[in-house]
């Protein structure tokens, strides 16, 4: 008698195992966790096997796509914004076609060639959002032109119209000495008098008598304030020297005085290293280089209050070595 009980007991117990084991493999099985679905989309994509199969394929294809990125806060922005537009259906006929359209553009993107730039995530509170523009353009720029990077000359893509490159007039350098002397004085000499400047550098010296040392001037409203100044730009060795590997040729970008002899000190927080100057809808953006595989767009030239607000580094990116 015990001996049926307890075989009528194991029996119960295999098929109620049996059926768990059904429901499991018979349940939808979303991407997310069910037991806190809480929009009624959630709750329609975890109650259909067809919408949970559904979410399920498309959460690997969007690791992918987000690793693979040129612009990551953009990516992301652009997939808060799909989701919105799931979570605005009212049957699962709408959900499921929003994840078929989903799918396709995210296969379709992987199946692109690979970027050439990354367009890293920085956080600079200062810096209004309205700049972040000239980053999405320059990314598309850089990765339209991609195999053809920019050694001593800065380049920018006909397909972006939004940016543009000054009109650099060429000057001869032994004629702006004295500028060029101001440009290599540290912070201590900048604004003593010129007797106390320090000379300019021998090799910088010796190329300009060679003739390798090449100067520019263009007229840009840097600060924005209906006033033109004298951007001058300034490189001191030859890209056949070893200066222009990867991104950086040795350039130099300041504002000088209306005389052309000496910088405009109210510019002076920009005495920099760059590559070169960028216009953004006719505004200007410093295109310097912070290492091998980085380089920034900068904000352009504030005067010594703008520098105080600390407004520098608008974008950063990076060289993804194919």
């Amino acid at each position: 008698m015990k001996g049926d009980r307890k075989r009528r007991l194991d029996q119960w117990i295999a098929l109620l195992a049996g059926m768990v084991l059904l429901w499991a493999v018979s349940a939808p099985a979303a991407s997310f966790d069910c037991n806190k679905a809480r929009t009624t989309v959630e709750k329609m994509i975890c109650a259909n096997a067809e919408l949970s199969k559904l979410d399920e394929e498309i959460q690997p294809l969007y690791q992918q796509a987000n690793q693979r990125t040129a612009d990551p806060v953009g990516f992301r922005a652009e997939q808060r914004q799909w989701l919105k537009l799931r979570d605005s259906c009212k049957d699962a006929g709408c959900v499921a076609q929003t994840y078929r359209s989903r799918l396709a553009a995210l296969r379709s993107f992987l199946l692109a060639p690979k970027p050439c730039f990354r367009l890293l995530e920085r956080k600079w509170p200062e810096v209004p959002s309205g700049h972040y523009p000239v980053c999405v353009d320059v990314l598309k720029s850089m990765n339209t032109l991609c195999g053809d990077i920019p050694l001593c000359e800065w380049k920018v893509s006909p397909s972006v119209p939004s940016l543009s490159l000054p009109q650099w007039e060429e000057l001869d350098p032994k004629k702006y000495l004295k500028l060029i002397q101001h440009m290599y004085q540290t912070p201590r000499t900048l604004e003593a008098p010129e007797e106390q400047w320090t000379p300019i550098p021998s090799d910088v010296l010796r190329n300009i008598r060679e003739g390798k040392v090449r100067l520019w001037r263009a007229l840009i409203d840097v600060d924005q304030d209906g006033e033109k100044e004298n951007v001058v730009k300034l490189r001191a060795h030859s890209c056949e020297d070893g200066y222009g590997t990867e991104f950086y040729a040795g350039s130099m970008v300041n504002v000088a005085n209306a005389s052309m002899n000496r910088l405009d000190l109210r510019y002076d927080g920009f005495s920099i290293a760059a590559m070169s100057l960028m216009l953004h809808d006719n505004r200007a953006f410093v295109i310097a280089r912070n290492s091998d595989l980085e380089f920034s767009v900068e904000e352009p030239f504030s005067t010594k209050e703008g520098m105080d607000k600390g407004k520098i580094s608008v974008c950063v990116f990076e060289y993804l070595k194919q």
